[in-house]
């Protein structure tokens, strides 16, 4: 039953590199019951039908574009080779994703007060060679830009887990994975690198069913590392969001050794050109009333070496 399991799962040699047969059964399902639910609601709504259709075709077409335009589409289309179904989750569930969002959004906007967040700080601990466990923004960056890592919770145990795996595609876009109990879909954010600082936002436009106003790594100097979260989410979303990102910034230092015993040392170059803002943006000059991309970078997949995990087992 176990061996079992973690086939279902797609982890029988390791965490999973790929969409699991577990995934393709949610996938297959949504599509089952969307289809469904079209019969029954849109079909007899033609005003609807028409509407739901273009908001669908519009919000595609802008996710798309925007990872083209901002350079991250090789990065994005990669992605999508390997985790197929996550591709067509989001897809499914973008215009109810955006729905949900919208109210979300409305109901803050409402609010007498301005909604300050969460901050979680990022868990260290001492590996064998004494660093292993610090987190530092560099090290973050080299986790980001690894587009072949795996699920490294998608696993038996945490299958239901929600977490977040951040793939940076481009010096500006991230394209992430996140799962909310069986879904996994793709979370298209901007994002902003310097030293001191890396910070990702959508709009309501985005893949996600929470309006990210903003997201904030930094680092204090204190030495800590800590992740400042400000979301719109409806009831009951925002306590698997809370879930999700305590889970991630106790899990970040150990997902990022796990990439390092991969990548080795492969984005020194890329990290560099994402040192200083001035790399990427031009500051506002006279006249000029917000900032200006200088050049986006490109961060395509890396070839590199499959690593069986139960080798040191």
């Amino acid at each position: 039953m176990a061996l079992f399991m973690e086939w279902f799962t797609g982890c029988t040699n390791g965490p999973p590199t790929k969409s699991s047969p577990l995934d393709w059964c949610f996938t297959l399902l949504s599509l089952a019951a969307l289809t469904k639910a079209k019969k029954i609601v849109l079909d007899n709504n033609p005003d609807l039908t028409k509407l739901y259709i273009g908001l669908w075709i519009f919000l595609v077409i802008r996710m798309h574009l925007l990872l083209y335009l901002s350079k991250g589409f090789s990065g994005f289309v990669h992605l999508s080779k390997r985790f197929p179904n996550v591709w067509i989750n989001t897809m499914l569930y973008f215009p109810i994703f955006f729905s949900l969002k919208l109210v979300s959004f409305i109901l803050f906007e409402m609010l007498p007060f301005e909604h300050a967040g969460e901050i979680y700080r990022v868990k260290e601990h001492d590996g064998p060679s004494g660093d292993d466990g610090k987190y530092t923004l560099e090290r973050y960056k080299a986790f980001a830009m690894d587009l072949n890592k795996p699920l490294l919770y998608r696993t038996v145990n945490n299958w239901l887990q929600p977490m977040i795996y951040p793939f940076l595609v481009s010096s500006g876009t991230n394209c992430n994975i996140y799962s909310i109990g069986p879904y996994t879909g793709f979370g298209v954010l901007n994002s902003i690198s310097c030293q001191t600082h890396v910070i990702l936002r959508n709009s309501l436009f985005g893949t996600h069913p929470a309006s990210n106003y903003y997201i904030c790594f930094f680092v204090e100097d204190d030495g800590n590392g800590y992740v400042h979260t400000v979301h719109a989410c409806a009831p009951g979303l925002d306590q698997i969001y809370k879930s999700a990102w305590s889970f991630y910034a106790d899990h970040l230092v150990d997902l990022c050794v796990e990439s390092e015993g991969r990548i080795n040392g492969a984005f020194d170059a890329r990290i560099e050109s994402l040192k200083y803002v001035k790399s990427t943006w031009k500051p506002v000059d006279a006249g000029q009333s917000r900032l200006q991309r200088d050049s986006l970078i490109a961060f395509p997949a890396t070839t590199i070496e499959k690593r069986d995990y139960r080798k040191n087992e």
